[in-house]
């Protein structure tokens, strides 16, 4: 099992890689194009579309651990039925959740300091292709299938990188960079039907709805705290800080960020095995180890990379123009490597069906948010509020998993 947990979470880091490769080249061209006001304003409004999508995260996860159980008895006709359902119901959601931000896109433009409503407007417009696009990826994570999973994340991301430049070359701007993340979702879903048709001639409607519903929600609740837990800093830097000011941290962010794409593409490949392996009353506690392992070795290398060679990376990629954000990519890369841990120790409990760490997820979650709001001075303070907030969930959950 370690060994194949070993391969498939090598495949899905090479798919992750590509798929980021593509994604930082669309950072760096639009950080380049843009400039660090203009970037600042795209990077806040990525981060509020983060927070908005909170539920793609919690379909992705929930679709994946029922068709993971259903894999394991061979019940491909409930595959089918729940994923066809799901999509309907959820493209219901996505265009109420569309309609909601049409509604608060004066007071949330008003709030981040933006010139106009437009840029809220296709967050929302992207929202209803976020909430979909995360069945058809659960059904493949579900059926483990990660080379095709691999392959839709690599082409939703150049599809974005190709939609975004164009937009922005025929001088859409920030509205342009914005309505490629959009479309970059609809291309996605509508490519991971290919892989799927075997499962289009079967059918059974005998599926237990409501324990579902039951799992949604402590599912939700957790992943709208873990996002909050990482996106709202940036809201608030874009609310407290100048828009150069937010070039700045958000560059640095999204280099910080590629530890957390080492961890999901561990957690891509635990969680479903881990389910599985339970459902048929295995051990999952090996599975545990070795994704620890693998996380904690890759994430401590790359955070060493951005500690002694940040002022290199951030010039070459991003420009001399964006250096003041060399120090900021040195916190935020030794901030992460709490974050990843947490994320892969939240999918292992998910994956049991334990939700024993939710209450404590929430009230650190809103520690965070009150210390942000209290202690805003500089942008070092907001990093170490999120690097003390992470590494307090991380003992939590240390003595949770001790106990159980």
């Amino acid at each position: 099992m370690s060994k194949q947990l070993m391969k498939q979470s090598g495949i899905m880091f090479i798919a992750t890689v590509i798929a980021n490769l593509f994604a930082y080249i669309y950072h760096i061209y639009m950080a380049r194009a843009l400039g660090p006001a203009d970037y600042g304003i795209l990077g806040s409004m990525l981060a509020l579309l983060m927070i908005f999508a909170v539920p793609s995260g919690t379909i992705t996860t929930v679709i994946t651990k029922f068709v993971s159980e259903f894999k394991a008895k061979e019940q491909y006709g409930k595959i089918n039925s729940l994923m066809f359902s799901a999509i309907k119901k959820l493209s219901r959601y996505g265009f109420l959740g569309f309609f909601i931000v049409l509604l608060l896109s004066w007071f949330i433009a008003d709030f981040m300091k933006l010139p106009s409503i437009t840029p809220v407007v296709i967050v929302g417009f992207s929202i209803v292709f976020a909430v979909v696009l995360p069945v058809n990826r659960g059904v493949l994570r579900g059926i483990q299938d990660f080379n095709q999973l691999g392959l839709n994340f690599s082409l939703e991301s150049v599809a974005r990188l190709v939609l975004g430049v164009v937009l922005v070359f025929f001088g859409l701007g920030v509205n342009g960079a914005l309505l490629a993340y959009g479309l970059g979702y609809l291309f996605a879903f509508l490519i991971a039907f290919i892989p799927l048709k075997f499962l289009f001639d079967r059918s059974d409607n005998s599926i237990d709805i409501s324990a579902i519903y039951k799992y949604t929600w402590p599912v939700l609740l957790t992943l709208f705290c873990m996002t909050v837990m990482v996106e709202a800093p940036t809201v608030f830097v874009k609310h407290f800080f100048s828009s150069q000011e937010t070039g700045f941290y958000n560059v640095a962010l999204t280099m910080a960020r590629l530890i957390l794409f080492v961890t999901s593409s561990v957690c891509m490949v635990m969680f479903p095995k881990v389910s599985e392996v339970y459902a048929k009353g295995e051990e999952t506690k090996g599975i545990l180890s070795a994704s620890i392992f693998y996380v904690l070795t890759t994430s401590i290398l790359v955070a060493a990379v951005f500690w002694f060679f940040p002022r290199f990376i951030i010039g070459v990629l991003f420009s001399p123009e964006y250096l003041n954000s060399v120090p900021l990519l040195q916190l935020l890369g030794v901030a992460m490597l709490p974050i990843g841990v947490n994320t892969l120790l939240v999918n292992y409990n998910l994956a049991l069906k334990k939700t024993g760490f939710i209450p404590y997820l929430l009230a650190i979650t809103t520690f965070e948010i009150v210390f942000i709001l209290l202690y805003h001075l500089t942008l070092d303070n907001i990093i170490w509020i999120l690097f003390g907030v992470n590494i307090l969930f991380f003992l939590t959950q240390l003595v949770l998993l001790r106990r159980n």
